[in-house]
């Protein structure tokens, strides 16, 4: 919990520093600032609850109300599923473009088209990019993140050259793909953040305490990047569409009004057509209402 908390903390202060510095294009770090914040501080507030056990389910109990409004957050402003797919496309926009130039005409450039064939054939890695200088403490986990981000440049000129054109489409291959740009933008903020701390004069228990947090958030980072990267070769996807399929045409059999349809679905033949819903036990508003009796009486 303390590790998600120290991310979120560095990386809104990063993205309103690019704001705050003037920078003109900032829809990346917005984008995965938004996802990231409000996946895990629903995790982190999900964790608090769990610590609390049943007390913490009381309504008297902050966290509780704290529980609740924290879960829109992973739908609203874009659902973080629809995110991932943004962060991706615009993410990989350039380098997608560039490397389609190459492929139509690979002699015009010729020493370009000799690098990426050399990457997506041969298997050549991109060279590491050069770590800032930085506390002694805080090099090891900065140059990790160096070698994550050279992995990451391979990983997506790859799916590239597998999926082609079908990549737009592979919602499943951009999630991962994107889960790993976002654990590495965490992992500077939280570096570049505990690095301020340092150079403002942090230490004693305070230095301690936030170096051992950032260490396991660089921790956890790099678990998940290795799990993200693993799935991009090594994965139940087709065995999820096969299932998806399978569930799709066997609920086509069963009565809309059985289950619940929003009002603002986009099959326009289903619409009006779900369950009625059970109103009974919400208090409403209006006419004859226990709000409306206690106003009027007052």
């Amino acid at each position: 919990m303390g590790a998600y908390v120290y991310a979120m903390d560095a990386m809104l202060y990063a993205t309103t520093g690019f704001l705050d510095r003037g920078d003109q294009d900032i829809m990346l770090e917005t984008a995965t600032c938004k996802v990231f914040c409000s996946e895990f501080g629903f995790r982190t507030v999900d964790d608090c609850l769990q610590v609390m056990g049943g007390e913490s389910y009381m309504t008297e109990n902050d966290v509780e109300r704290i529980w609740r409004d924290s879960r829109i957050n992973i739908i609203v402003e874009g659902a973080n599923e629809v995110m991932h797919s943004f962060l991706f496309a615009y993410g990989s926009k350039q380098l997608g473009e560039w490397m389609l130039a190459i492929k139509n005409k690979p002699f015009g450039n010729l020493g370009a088209s000799m690098k990426i064939g050399a990457e997506l054939f041969l298997g050549v890695r991109p060279a590491v990019p050069n770590a800032p200088n930085v506390d002694e403490r805080l090099k090891p986990l900065l140059d990790e993140v160096m070698r994550r981000i050279a992995d990451h440049s391979h990983s997506v000129k790859m799916a590239f050259k597998e999926h082609e054109e079908r990549l737009v489409t592979a919602g499943l291959v951009q999630r991962r793909l994107a889960l790993v740009s976002l654990w590495i933008h965490a992992m500077v903020c939280s570096i570049s953040k505990l690095q301020a701390r340092i150079d403002g004069g942090l230490h004693g228990n305070e230095l301690e305490y936030e170096l051992a947090v950032v260490r396991h958030l660089c921790a956890i980072a790099n678990d998940e990047i290795v799990r993200e990267q693993r799935n991009l070769t090594i994965n139940s996807d087709a065995s999820v569409k096969a299932a998806a399929t399978a569930a799709m045409k066997w609920i086509d059999g069963k009565p809309n009004g059985h289950y619940d349809i929003p009002e603002k679905t986009p099959d326009m033949t289903a619409r009006g057509t779900g369950k009625e819903p059970d109103l009974k036990g919400i208090p409403q508003f209006g006419s004859g209402s226990v709000f409306q009796a206690r106003t009027t009486a007052g």
